[in-house]
């Protein structure tokens, strides 16, 4: 060690010292399981022996990363490292840490923790989540050695797709099955013109910090689409397109994520209609007030939807069929 800026444990708790602890705890990697308490103004994080925090991997600089004490908590720094580091799956440069903050260094993660004073205790009580979460990211950075050999032959997947379905385009007849006609000649010219557009759509993709972001969109779509929420994933997935506008898993997740959240729209109508034919008003009600909370987006950013204005519609219907006043009834 450089110095004793760094205190490191076996055990997920420490003796009790006085005022807050700041702990990084390693959760995947050959010291899985190892806790870094942080005491000093500076520690460093990287691979050579003189680093206050070691960083076993095959992607991490000698000096990789710099913690540095700044008021109540530390602000973690890249060092001119070759391969960067990530928080919270965003690269950063430099990033003011906040309890539960995950550092990435490769394939080795550390979650920092802010374990506040307790001064009539001697034993800092630990969630058991950090047990979990050192299986599960070790289980994750399995899976990404995997997804690594994938990357390699998914540019080839894009390029080949794209020439697969000009072909397929050129090779449509015609609206009228039953009407020979002829087949449109296609100039060569005009093919190597798309192809040409085709690479050039690849190559601005292969741009790092494009490459970077893009990833980054997708990766948050797919978490929103995941959990339900479909009007968020179009949102993430629109600016996927706006900086890869031939990225087809995005088009195809953005299809995706329009299909369901149409669908749901579509639900909520339904049953609304079965409660209004019941005499269920209450009921239906509830149903309109939902479509209206999940088209509330549009008209926060100016745009319209008949489908918000039907059920506005409809809410007001409801109302009067209640007895209530026009607008009495507020969905939020």
């Amino acid at each position: 060690m450089a110095n004793g800026a760094v205190k490191i444990s076996k055990e997920l708790t420490l003796a009790r010292a006085e005022g807050d602890q700041f702990r990084l705890l390693c959760l995947t990697g050959k010291n899985k399981g190892t806790s870094y308490f942080l005491s000093g103004k500076r520690a460093v994080m990287g691979r050579g022996d003189e680093a206050d925090v070691q960083v076993l991997d095959a992607k991490s600089s000698r000096a990789h990363a710099e913690l540095k004490k700044v008021g109540s908590t530390y602000v973690v720094t890249d060092l001119g490292s070759q391969n960067g580091i990530v928080v919270n799956d965003l690269k950063v440069t430099q990033h003011k840490l906040v309890d539960n903050d995950k550092i990435i260094i490769g394939q080795t993660v550390f979650k920092y923790s802010v374990i506040p004073d307790k001064t009539k205790t001697d034993l800092v009580e630990v969630d058991d989540e950090d047990e979990e979460e050192i299986e599960e990211e070790l289980d994750k950075g399995k899976k990404k050695k995997g997804k690594e050999k994938e990357k390699k032959s998914r540019k080839r997947n894009i390029m080949i797709i794209a020439v697969l379905g000009l072909i397929y385009l050129l090779m449509l007849d015609s609206d009228e099955p039953k009407k020979k006609a002829k087949k449109p000649v296609t100039d060569p010219d005009d093919i190597t013109a798309t192809l040409d557009s085709v690479y050039r759509e690849q190559k601005k993709i292969e741009d790092k910090d494009t490459r970077d972001k893009v990833q980054t969109f997708i990766h948050r779509g797919q978490r929103e689409y995941r959990e339900g929420n479909y009007f968020r994933a179009i949102e993430q997935l629109n600016l996927c397109l706006i900086l890869a506008p031939a990225h087809g898993y995005c088009s195809f997740l953005l299809a995706k994520s329009k299909q369901q959240f149409d669908a749901m729209i579509n639900q909520h109508f339904e049953k609304a209609k079965i409660d209004v034919d019941a005499l269920k008003y209450k009921a239906a009600m509830v149903e309109y007030c939902a479509v209206v909370k999940l088209l509330g987006e549009y008209k926060k950013a100016g745009k319209s939807d008949v489908r918000l204005e039907e059920a506005e519609a409809n809410i007001e219907f409801v109302e009067k069929k209640l007895g209530m006043d026009p607008g009495e009834h507020k969905c939020f």
